[in-house]
């Protein structure tokens, strides 16, 4: 159930006088219901990880949504060569986000899932991952070198967003 508020431009009446004063109209805030939905508030945040990935090996690392919900909004990494793999899942699954086209369960080159640091791979319209969610990020060397990878997801959290979630949901 969404919290509503009264108005807080026609005072809960549903109308405002018109910029002469003569006449009443609809209050163009609430539409004339006297009630308001407020949005909550966004912050801007980083959910950064780094993981130095072996030669040829994989290795895994989970990044915990905080206490609100996250609306990713651009996802970026560095790494030291190109030839990297990434899967992405969110609460053990594969993440949506990733091509269509891809049959290896999600795993696809990094490239085609992060951006960098001047050009980041924007999310639009913002993806929203509930508070308290796990994503599991595994990187697999394939250049036959250790290979760093800085990876980064930007987003806003919305503040008043924290649930209570029970296991499995």
């Amino acid at each position: 159930m969404q919290r509503t508020m009264q108005c807080n431009i026609c005072q809960g009446h549903g109308a405002v006088r018109t910029p002469t004063g003569a006449l009443w109209q609809k209050c163009p805030i609430c539409e004339g219901a006297g009630q308001v939905t407020p949005e909550p508030a966004k912050e801007p945040v980083w959910y950064p990880l780094q993981l130095v990935v072996p030669l040829n090996a994989s290795l895994t690392s989970v990044i915990m949504i905080q206490n609100e919900d996250f609306d990713l909004e651009f996802l970026l990494a560095t790494y030291t060569n190109a030839a990297l793999l990434i899967t992405i899942l969110e609460g053990g699954k594969p993440w949506t986000k990733t091509p269509q086209l891809n049959t290896n369960q999600g795993t696809v080159p990094i490239s085609l899932v992060t951006g960098n640091g001047q050009y980041p791979f924007p999310i639009y319209p913002a993806y929203r991952i509930r508070a308290k969610e796990q994503i599991t990020i595994t990187a697999t060397d394939q250049s036959g070198a250790q290979n760093t990878l800085n990876f980064a997801m930007f987003g806003k959290v919305l503040k008043g967003t924290a649930t209570e979630r029970t296991p499995g949901t």
